[in-house]
Parts: structure tokens; sequence; C-alpha cells
């Protein structure tokens, strides 16, 4: 029942782990519901999914829990300690990599789980990457110009 992390994107990762830990067995046609049933015993395949993260160089784990809820699903289960001392020890800009990534939930799924001081000690000192703007006049004319009002 174990799956390389290799061969899985990040979301597919944390979906891995929450139905191992969840005993989610499957969807029905529709696509919408899932079946319950009791929680996996011992979760290999987390526990697999883990062991293999941790083989990697600390640059390939960092973007690996930098995805999508990866933080997130692991916090939900006995790797929160591990995994908390894990990004905890990774040089600031893997850290920031993790952690002050919006869109992968990986601070407030730590927070969540009682790790709230542990995110701050970690995010202390971290810098938030530039984010790249584009003026408005600048999306205009690669769009073409602002042809919906030509009045402006």
């Amino acid at each position: 029942m174990t799956i390389s992390l290799g061969g899985l994107k990040p979301d597919q990762i944390s979906h891995a782990i929450w139905n191992e830990g969840r005993g989610h067995t499957g969807d029905v046609a529709d696509g919408h519901k899932i079946t319950k049933a009791p929680k996996i015993p011992g979760q290999p395949q987390t526990n697999a999914l883990w062991s293999e993260l941790l083989t990697k160089p600390p640059a390939e784990q960092a973007g690996i829990l930098a995805g999508h809820n990866v933080v997130t699903a692991f916090a939900r289960t006995d790797k929160l300690n591990e995994m908390t001392a894990l990004i905890g020890a990774m040089p600031p800009e893997l850290r920031a990599q993790i952690l002050l990534n919006a869109d992968n939930h990986a601070a407030f799924g730590l927070r969540n789980r009682g790790k709230g001081a542990e995110v701050d000690a970690m995010m202390a000192g971290l810098q938030r990457p530039a984010r790249q703007t584009v003026s408005t006049e600048t999306v205009l004319s690669l769009a073409g110009g602002n042809q919906g009002n030509p009045g402006k």
C-alpha cells in the first residue's frame, strides 16, 4: 500500500496521508462522497512517505514540505514533533520556503496543532520574498489595450 513521494504531486501526498488517517476507502461514482472506514492501524503509508522524505537532501525536503497542505497533513499524524524539529533545523531560506508560502498553509497547520511558539521561533527573522508587481498600464498594453472602456 506504500506509494513513492517521487511519483506524487504535493496535493496527492497530503491526500494520501489524510485518507489513511481518516480511514477513507475511496470515492463513490459522483466523486464527492467518501466512504468512511476505521482508521488504518499504524498508518503504514504515512510512515513510508515520512521515511522516504528523510532520505532526501534538505532542499528537496523543503520543496516537498512546501507543497499544498503537506505540512498540515503530516501535522495530523504522529510525525508532528519530528516534522516540527526537521523544519526548525533547516537553514532560514528553506524554512521560509515552507512557512512563508501562503498557499501551503504550513504555519497555520502547525499552529492549529499546538505548535504556535515553535512556528513563531522558526519564523523569527525570516523575510517574505519580494513580490513582483505589474502596473495596470502594462497589463492593459499586453492585453491589447482597454477596449472595454475606450475613454481610459
